[in-house]
């Protein structure tokens, strides 16, 4: 019985802190897209803030790329056949990431050092983003 509790409570523990990154990521990109002149009820819609937050930095383009090769991804995951295939699609987006969150930076004015930032801890720097005094330069 002592198991069933703690799967239980681990789970809940597990829901609450997803909704509290959810949350943070929201409000960041909330004032991020406000910044930029996006209207900050984007960053409530999945689908949308991606592709918003990708306009900021290159174009919409490689949003609905990202956003493809998401579904594309999720489609692969379920046919061990197509492992490989999986891989390098998981790859071709985490590129596409870390490009894009790199020319977020930059769009900003920050550097490589914040973009590591944005990359390793994503809510604490995109919240600095969002509340920092720096303006939104245009795509770099």
């Amino acid at each position: 019985m002592q198991i069933i509790q703690l799967l239980g409570d681990s789970l809940a523990l597990g829901l609450f802190l997803i909704a509290i990154w959810y949350i943070l990521q929201v409000i960041a990109l909330w004032r991020i897209f406000v910044m930029a002149g996006i209207p900050g009820w984007h960053s409530i819609i999945p689908v949308v803030n991606t592709y918003d937050q990708f306009k900021l930095s290159w174009s919409g383009v490689w949003g609905i790329a990202f956003i493809a090769l998401a579904v594309i991804g999720g489609y692969l995951s379920g046919n061990p056949d197509a492992q490989t295939a999986y891989n390098i699609v998981g790859a071709a987006a985490g590129v596409i990431e870390i490009v894009g969150l790199y020319k977020l930076s930059k769009a900003f004015g920050h550097g490589v050092a914040f973009t590591l930032g944005l990359i390793f801890l994503n809510p604490i720097f995109m919240l600095i983003l969002g509340f920092s005094s720096n303006r939104y330069r245009g795509r770099q």
